[in-house]
């Protein structure tokens, strides 16, 4: 999930950012730079830098496995687990209607 908000809100102090959502700015700036993190080297990386598929190492690092869907599923079920073990429904409708009686 990727959270961008301008406002606090009642779970800010709840979640944490890179477990329980990918936080991004308000005009998305970082999407791209977000997306080829999460979908690893090229193939012409990897072919440039005589890795294995499915490795890459830098210089001076050991070898690290990527695996981006794994990353994304931790990130999205720690997420939903937060949400129905401690979101409730009724802080969401209150922060919803807060919101809608400040814009008017």
């Amino acid at each position: 999930m990727l959270k961008s908000t301008v406002y606090t809100e009642f779970m800010s102090e709840w979640i944490q950012p890179w477990l329980h959502y990918i936080p991004v700015t308000q005009l998305y700036q970082e999407i791209y730079n977000i997306h080829a993190y999460f979908s690893g080297p090229s193939p012409s990386m990897l072919s440039a830098s005589n890795a294995t598929k499915g490795t890459y190492q830098a210089a001076g690092m050991s070898t690290k496995r990527l695996d981006g869907d794994a990353d994304l599923r931790k990130i999205a079920s720690a997420g939903r687990e937060w949400m129905f073990t401690v979101g409730r429904k009724i802080d969401m409708e209150s922060e919803y209607t807060s919101r809608l009686l400040a814009l008017s």
